[in-house]
């Protein structure tokens, strides 16, 4: 493949994970504020203020000791110079495009040889992520910012890691899960433990 029709697949495959993060979003809509962002929500408030929630703001501090996402996020309003709304919005769509990223990388794998069906794969999840995961309510990807998409992104790309023999990288990624989102880089980690198992033959 020439250089030039090599980066107009990439142009075109970049479009085309944007357009279904679009859709995504727009099949299963952005509210701020419900289910446990009651918690994420008022601890990054009081990340960039600390003055607000001067009473139990134990409440949520407790809660979020075991992950820096309310630091994260503050972090990026900081320095973005943006408000927190578009800060939430932003990073809703981002970790919704690397999830739906993660997605193609590992479909590659699993359909090397059908573009259609890598791509009805990344397609099946993007109209699904409010489909609850068997045996409990969580949604595959909640509708507002939550650190366990940003740690499912992550977890994704370790996989896709690990297929390619990237070892260290994947190691990398699962531990920015893991400081995100520990209980869902735990299973993650023991998924590529799994994987690189399988591939070593034991």
């Amino acid at each position: 493949m020439s250089p030039f029709a090599e980066s107009h697949l990439k142009t075109r495959n970049l479009l085309l994970l944007l357009l279904l993060t679009a859709l995504a979003i727009s099949i299963s809509g952005y509210h701020p504020g419900v289910e446990d962002d009651g918690v994420y929500l008022p601890a990054i408030q009081h990340d960039l203020n600390p003055a607000l929630y001067p009473h139990d703001s134990d409440f949520f501090t407790v809660q979020l000791q075991a992950t820096v996402f309310d630091k994260l996020v503050a972090g990026s309003v900081r320095i973005l110079h943006i408000p927190l709304g578009a800060a939430l919005l932003g990073g809703q769509a981002l970790s919704i495009f690397l999830i739906l990223w993660g997605c193609r990388r590992i479909s590659l794998r699993c359909f090397a040889k059908n573009s259609s069906a890598q791509w009805a794969s990344v397609t099946t999840v993007a109209v699904l992520l409010t489909l609850p995961v068997a045996g409990s309510a969580l949604y595959l990807v909640d509708q507002y910012l939550h650190p366990r998409a940003l740690a499912t992104a992550a977890v994704l790309a370790a996989v896709a890691a690990v297929s390619d023999k990237k070892n260290a990288l994947a190691g990398l990624l699962l531990a920015i899960a893991l400081v995100i989102h520990p209980l869902m880089a735990s299973f993650g980690i023991s998924y590529c433990i799994l994987l690189l198992w399988k591939s070593l033959g034991l």
